[in-house]
């Protein structure tokens, strides 16, 4: 059986403050936090290779958990049926049905794991 192996911090999971302190305890300066926070939060990038005044390795300290879409289709009646890939592998089903009755884009979501 492997030893478990500690969990990274999920970065989207904490406030700045404690994004702060993870980042001073593994040795860079405070200010890369507010970098970080930077690309992630105000710029929504996910992909360390985007954030270029972070040091090489600094992201392999800790997790961004992202999705994508892994497939798409949309009917005729306007509900677009997604298949969300996770960081981790797992995948869930979402639909979003258009309400006609509303100003365009809103509508009712539904989200279930595969």
């Amino acid at each position: 059986m492997k030893p478990m192996m500690p969990q990274k911090p999920e970065i989207l999971e904490m406030t700045v403050e404690q994004l702060r302190r993870a980042v001073v305890d593994g040795g860079w300066p405070a200010y890369r936090a507010d970098q970080l926070a930077d690309w992630v939060w105000r710029k929504g990038v996910t992909d360390p290779a985007e954030m270029s005044n972070l040091p090489k390795g600094m992201l392999d300290k800790f997790d961004l958990l992202t999705a994508h879409i892994a497939n798409q289709a949309t009917s005729e009646d306007g509900t677009v049926k997604l298949l969300i890939e996770l960081a981790d592998g797992e995948h869930h089903d979402a639909e979003v049905i258009p309400d006609r009755q509303r100003v365009p884009r809103n509508g009712s979501v539904i989200l279930r794991r595969e």
